[in-house]
């Protein structure tokens, strides 16, 4: 997969208002079709009951970015990714208090990584705890 072409980078302030406007929607989205937040039942059968979702937006990921370099639009690739997103966050948003505090766990734990705690494993792409 190649996202030929150069893209322009989104400030800090650009991103974050992104992200919280979808975020934002997604809470709308569920409100507006009745799918309210905390749904009764274990977390894991509220994830797995929305599964099929995400999967279905990753395979649409997938299938945009794995065409010939010549036909990747990365406008399209963004959208897809968007998409997974979405779902994602719905995901929270139907965990109700739990997603809650699961994405501050996830973000205390991400903030406190740093380059003498962690690096970037070239091999993988991901950042590794160091002496692992």
């Amino acid at each position: 997969m190649s996202l030929n072409g150069r893209h322009k980078s989104a400030s800090r302030e650009e991103f974050v208002a992104g992200v919280a406007a979808l975020a934002a929607e997604v809470h709308d989205f569920h409100a507006r079709w009745g799918d309210g937040a905390g749904a009764p039942g274990p977390a894991a059968q509220v994830i797995l009951e929305r599964i099929a979702l995400l999967k279905e937006e990753v395979r649409e990921l997938i299938a945009e970015v794995d065409r010939p370099d010549d036909a990747v639009v990365p406008a399209d690739v963004a959208e897809e990714a968007s998409d997974v997103l979405f779902v994602a966050i719905g995901n929270l948003y139907r965990l109700g208090g739990v997603g809650i505090e699961a994405m501050e766990r996830v973000l205390r734990k991400n903030a406190a990584k740093t380059e003498q705690t962690h690096y970037v494993n070239l091999q993988t792409k991901k950042i590794t705890r160091r002496g692992r």
